[in-house]
């Protein structure tokens, strides 16, 4: 039995720790567990998110009039079929079953149970239809807030605006993620779907009670006649009015397989509702419609709403509770097969490790963090990272099984969840999606193989904190959107932005539940519409720079590299603490033109949390594109091999791609190439290398370097104190690897450990030393810790997946040099009865050999050591990049000619200058056929059948491309990255179509519209994407050219969610792209 009690004692509550457990219906707001208490607030609206659109005294008025109900176990709510006269349930403690009766006659089916915070009847409280499932209460019982349909019309019609914003915000909402679970990532045909009409969004006005208040609305309307023949929607545009279908009637257009069925729709004759459920979600349309004979139509755009909600009030009411049947049709097919939508808070657990998996889940916005559990006792925790657009569960889901890891949210997350129930349900209506699910996961499986398990998800929101009160952190805030825009579009937003957006202090109020929940909120809906969501947090503790780091994917701590006070303040640490389980924290250093970096060991010793840092110049675009490809996933990173005759033939292949425009944000390698990576690091340009190696190979092959290099060769021939001097004079005694313009790496084998060590921290030279150790020529290195270092092309000739995993690159280029003196070596002929080592050495010190004139056998006939271990190096690298290869994807690969060693000895400066510029051309020349391949790539995609820009891309196989060692491979992978609707920049704004007078449509209470949130100039626009809907990810790269950027920055409208699904969702396929778009923006420095 129920007891029914007034609410209004109830509706104020204090509020606890935001990261604690919800008790009692109870929900908290403080992340540090302070208090906070400044005002009540309204827990369960705030926690169910519908009625936090409102306004704080509205929701309280709402409140007290609401009605709480206590049900024991196994207490039916209301059953399937029921009228909603009930209304709304909020479940305040306990839980509640939902059930659907099969209309086979079958048992009914448990499809989803609602825990704290969750509702059921949400659109039926609006349009009146009848129950579509059942709910009863669980075992335990329950605690529900039940909102009577009375009761909401009775407040609606004392504020009749609310009912607006409740349909634009709250139901807008859940329609949108109902079609994107629905149709995006289930694939079901709209036309399937129960109550779907023959037309998109089209609603029958017979027999509705809205007849009675036509009249009155058409004095408020103009009217529109439509010939045969005419669209009246277009495919993929949006709208800024609906209509009301007076005379005629109108039909969709043929949509070809696999969009559609081929087949053309049948006419919808008058009267009729049309466009409304787009005009209120703000949505594109997926199907043009156009007149099937002569139409007359009444226009119904924002300031009619406005006029009628100020004039007409039943009318008006009316009007949108006949949209809200519109919208109602996706919303009860989504739960009429039982999927529902979770709101978790940040540390939620999704599911834990060996537990039954009952579900699987569509993240929507936020982003969850999966722990793998150890192998070993000593093993490392394996942490992976999923965010808008990702699914978690579905393999142990289909297979019966348990989940393997731990799920948690690392900040707001919102989710639809799919249980095993629903699966059946779905299945049972719908085969297909079974195949889909699979396709899917042998997808995922697949890329998974072929690139590596993603352990990062995209980030979306950017927390920029100031590590103090003098740092230019507005300048860097706006800088660094004008960067991302080039990539998507982005939203910069501040506390005074908030307050041009919310009127009613919401800043100053963040730490009360019901304000927070209204924020985050909005801010989910953001997610929706950009790319990137960047949140400036203000220089000092505020509840505003809480909010902006718990809701953040990576905090930037931005400081000045010449500031004197490198320890972090106290808010700063605090900010850093919440983050701890969540963003990861990178360090930005802002630096003056033409200074160099220093002490940021320092700095980051000072921030033990702090894993990354970033040297940037305001004033150097090069520097803010650098750091928006590493945010965004475009980074390029290049690696250099063993061999090149000095560097040379790097130093050509690093000018190639400079003068080709393809940025370089990464680079790395080992044995030589790890010098020339290190000068290109610290230079930031190939003309300050030239002279360098021109220095070394005179000094290196000298005979008086040689001879005085000796040592007793105990462990080695030579000393290594004379490369040692070569290494500081060309990197810096004093350098530290931190104090790089670029992340650099390297890498050396540890004797002692027996593995691969990695450097990117510690002093430059002793780590290139290492990397560039040939047992048997060079000593080993000891480091800090005295273990014995050498040469990590022992271990690790091309190190991609260093590149890819420890460095975040998604485009990575290989400068592997080919030798001749390696080739030859292969037809080199046995020494019946051995070799002298005098001889061999005699051969090698001997400043009058005239060997170099000979040809590459005649000179092979008495190799020195040094060429027996080129040699094995060699054919090491040569194994270890066919295993790269089929590991990890190379996006480049570069053979550039390199100098013999027998050449580099004695060579003149116009020698050494022809062996760059041999390289160079080489390169050139391997670019441009890459060019080419793209171009073809994309005329043969154009031709391809059309796809719609929201269809999943689940190819069953993916496309391996192995590099050919013998000849430049260009085989670019790029992951899809769409465009962006910069016109909707708030969810208060009308989308506009061509053609069509813009109307914005009515703003929520004390809510302003047209706020500038982007500072990026207007000619920053957005990438277009070729037919098939997929923008190449490691491609997406600024250009110069604005002919170019004319045609390729057009926007692309669409969600944000169902184009980042697409992009996870899509097999390792060849895309066309278009390389002019590697091009990177020239220096302003």
């Amino acid at each position: 039995m129920s007891s029914s009690t007034s609410r209004e004692d109830e509706f104020w509550s204090d509020e606890g720790d935001l990261e604690g457990s919800r008790t009692s219906g109870q929900f908290f707001a403080s992340a540090s567990g302070e208090d906070v208490n400044d005002e009540n607030t309204p827990n369960f609206f705030a926690s169910t998110k519908f009625f936090s659109v409102l306004e704080l005294e509205l929701s309280r008025e709402l409140f007290e009039a609401s009605e709480e109900e206590v049900l024991a176990p196994n207490e039916v709510l209301f059953r399937q079929g029921d009228d909603s006269s009930s209304g709304i349930y909020v479940v305040v403690e306990g839980s509640v079953g939902v059930y659907l009766q099969p209309t086979n006659g079958a048992p009914p089916v448990m499809t989803n149970i609602l825990q704290e915070g969750e509702s059921v009847g949400d659109i039926d409280i609006l349009d009146s239809a009848r129950r579509s499932v059942s709910c009863i209460t669980m075992q335990g019982g329950a605690k529900v807030v039940r909102v009577s349909q009375r009761i909401f019309l009775d407040f609606v019609r004392k504020h009749p605006h609310t009912l607006q914003l409740y349909l634009q915000q709250a139901i807008a909402r859940l329609w949108r993620v109902a079609q994107f679970s629905l149709i995006d990532f289930l694939g079901m045909p709209r036309q399937s779907l129960r109550g779907q009409p023959e037309a998109d969004d089209a609603c029958s006005l017979a027999n509705s009670d809205f007849l009675e208040h036509l009249p009155t609305v058409e004095k408020y309307c103009a009217r529109k006649q439509i010939k045969k023949g005419e669209i009246i929607f277009a495919e993929g545009d949006s709208t800024d009015a609906f209509y009301i279908l007076l005379k005629g009637s109108i039909a969709r257009e043929a949509i070809p397989w696999p969009k559609g069925d081929g087949l053309r729709g049948k006419p919808v004759r008058a009267l009729q509702l049309i466009g409304s459920a787009h005009f209120m979600t703000r949505s594109l349309f997926r199907e043009t419609q156009q007149a099937d004979e002569d139409c007359e139509m009444l226009v119904i755009t924002g300031e009619v709403l406005e006029h009628l909600c100020t004039a007409e009030t039943e009318a008006y009411i009316s009007l949108l509770r006949q949209t809200s049947s519109s919208l109602g049709v996706l919303i009860r097919n989504f739960i009429g097969f039982g999927l529902n939508r979770v709101w978790l808070r940040s540390g939620d657990h999704v599911f834990m490790t060996n537990e039954d998996a009952t579900s699987m889940f569509v993240i929507i916005s936020g982003r969850v963090r999966l722990r793998f559990p150890r192998h070993t006792s000593s093993g490392d925790e394996i942490i992976r990272e999923r965010g808008r657009g990702d699914t978690i569960g579905e393999a142990p889901l289909l297979a019966h099984g348990k989940y393997s890891s731990t799920a948690v949210t690392s900040r707001d997350t919102e989710l639809v969840r799919m249980s095993h129930g629903a699966l059946k349900l779905i299945n049972a209506h719908h085969s297909e999606v079974s195949s889909r699910l699979l396709e899917l996961v042998a997808c995922k499986l697949q890329n998974n193989l072929r690139t590596g398990d993603r352990s990062l998800a995209e980030l979306v929101t950017i927390c920029l904190i100031p590590a103090g009160p003098r740092t230019q952190i507005n300048e860097f805030a706006s800088a660094l959107q004008s960067a991302l825009s080039m990539f998507g579009s982005t939203l910069l937003l501040t506390s005074s932005v908030i307050d041009e957006i919310f009127a009613d202090e919401t800043t100053h109020r963040l730490d009360n539940l019901f304000y927070r929940s209204k924020l985050t909120g909005w801010m989910a809906e953001q997610e929706e519409v950009h790319r990137f969501i960047v949140l400036q947090a203000d220089p000092r503790a505020s509840s505003w720079s809480k909010v902006c780091a718990s809701q953040a994917d990576c905090v930037l701590v931005v400081a000045h590299g010449n500031h004197e006070n490198k320890m972090p303040l106290l808010y700063e640490q605090r900010l850093l603490w919440r983050t701890r389980n969540s963003a990861r924290p990178e360090l930005v250093l802002i630096h003056e033109p033409g200074s160099t970096p220093s002490q940021t060991k320092t700095w980051q010793e000072n921030r033990t949390t702090i894993k990354r840092h970033h040297h940037v110049r305001l004033a150097s675009r090069d520097d803010m594109s650098r750091l928006a490809r590493y945010v965004s996933g475009h980074s390029v990173g290049v690696i250099l091999t063993g061999g090149g005759g000095g560097g040379l033939a790097h130093l050509g292949a690093l000018r190639a791609l400079e003068e080709n425009g393809i940025p370089i944000d990464c680079i790395g390698g080992t044995s030589q190439g790890t010098l020339t990576a290190g000068m290109y690091a610290r230079t930031l340009s190939t003309s300050h290398i030239l002279p360098m190696l021109r220095n070394n190979m005179h000094v290196l092959n000298s005979p008086h370097h040689l001879l005085t290099d000796l040592t007793l060769p105990l462990l080695s021939l030579f000393s290594g104190k004379g490369l040692d001097t070569i290494i500081k004079s060309s990197v810096g005694a004093d350098t530290s690897i931190e104090d790089l313009w670029l992340n650099f790496f390297c890498c050396s084998t540890n004797l002692n450990k027996q593995c691969l060590n990695v450097h990117t921290s510690g002093r430059l030279w002793r780590c290139i030393r290492a990397s560039m150790t040939v047992l048997g020529l060079l000593p080993p290195v000891r480091d800090e810790n005295g273990e014995l270092l050498v040469d990590g092309g022992y271990l690790n000739s091309v190190p991609v997946d260093v590149m890819r995993k420890e460095m975040g690159v998604e485009t990575v280029i290989v400068v592997d040099v080919e030798d001749k003196d390696f080739i030859s070596f292969r037809d080199l002929t046995p020494h019946d009865g051995g070799m002298s080592s005098f001889g061999l050495l005699w051969d090698r010190l001997n400043p009058f050999d005239s060997r170099k004139s000979k040809s590459a056998s005649e000179r092979l006939d008495h190799p020195s050591y040094a060429d027996v271990l080129n040699a094995l190096t060699a054919t090491t690298t040569k194994k270890h990049l066919e295993l790269v290869a089929r590991d990890h994807r190379i996006n480049m690969h570069l053979r550039p000619p390199g100098v013999s060693s027998w050449m580099a000895h004695g060579l003149t400066l116009s020698q050494m200058d022809a062996a760059v510029r041999k390289a160079q051309a080489y390169t050139n020349t391997a670019i441009t056929n890459w060019k080419h391949k793209a171009k073809e790539e994309r005329r043969i995609s154009d031709v391809d059948v059309n796809k719609p820009h929201a269809e999943l891309q689940m190819a069953a196989s993916a496309f391996a491309a192995v590099s050919d060692p013998e000849s430049p491979n260009i085989s670019p992978h790029v992951s899809p990255r769409n465009s962006f609707d910069r016109n909707r920049v708030s969810p208060h704004r009308s989308p506009r179509t061509s053609g069509s007078k813009s109307t914005s449509l009515p703003k929520p209470p004390n809510m302003r519209v047209n706020v500038v949130t982007e500072r990026a100039s207007d000619s920053m626009k957005q990438r277009t994407t070729r037919k098939s809907g997929a923008t190449p990810r490691a491609a997406l790269l600024p250009s110069n050219d604005p002919a170019e950027t004319a045609s390729t920055l057009s926007p692309r409208p669409g969600s944000q969610l169902v184009r980042t699904f697409t992009d996870h969702s899509q097999s390792d396929a060849p895309l066309a792209i278009d390389p002019a778009l590697f091009m990177s923006t020239q220096s302003q420095n």
